[in-house]
């Protein structure tokens, strides 16, 4: 069987099996995201991979509300990792994650430039306010402490598996997503391909 070339269309059924088979394969990547959260390290420190997994599908997403659902699905996931307050790391990561569609929706370009940033700041945004509603608002005596050698590690870690995860994210949607062509119109007229 012959792969349809890049020009023609898809049918409606090879539409929706490219869409179990983009969420089945997104389903997996929150599941492995959730092992590596989650692996006994013996006391290292372990990058937060669901919070750019949920950036990066949300990046791609046509529709806010599944964006905002994503966030929330991979904060709850989060959550669960984290041994957090049951909905803390939900409402932070649906919040982001739909200002992250937002973004890429009305302002800025789908790149790996843009994504960093945005991840990187998610991540300070993140591990700022967990800091504080879960050790300095308390006044632990080793609070300091925690955020020297766990907090800010974790936040340096899950900025480096940014760009890891958006590769694969991005190999995903590149392969089943809709692929959408934008066109720029220049001022004589001219239709120039993005």
């Amino acid at each position: 069987m012959k792969s349809k070339q890049k020009n023609q269309k898809l049918t409606r059924n090879e539409k929706r099996r490219n869409l179990i088979i983009k969420w089945a394969l997104f389903f997996f990547l929150a599941c492995l995201a959730y092992i590596i959260c989650t692996a006994n390290t013996d006391g290292l420190v372990r990058p937060l991979t669901l919070i750019p997994l949920a950036l990066c599908i949300s990046m791609y997403e046509k529709q806010e509300i599944v964006a905002a659902v994503t966030g929330g699905v991979c904060g709850l996931i989060l959550d669960s990792a984290c041994d957090r307050l049951f909905g803390f790391n939900a409402f932070l990561l649906t919040a982001l994650s739909l200002l992250t569609a937002l973004f890429f929706l009305y302002l800025l370009r789908r790149t790996f430039v843009n994504i960093l940033w945005i991840c990187a700041a998610t991540t300070v945004i993140h591990s700022l306010l967990d800091y504080l509603f879960f050790y300095a608002i308390w006044s632990y005596d080793d609070s300091g402490f925690i955020f020297l050698h766990y907090t800010l590690p974790s936040m340096v870690l899950t900025i480096i598996s940014c760009p890891v995860v958006y590769l694969i994210v991005y190999l995903v949607n590149k392969k089943f997503g809709e692929q959408d062509e934008h066109f720029l119109a220049e001022q004589n007229e001219n239709i120039v391909r993005e």
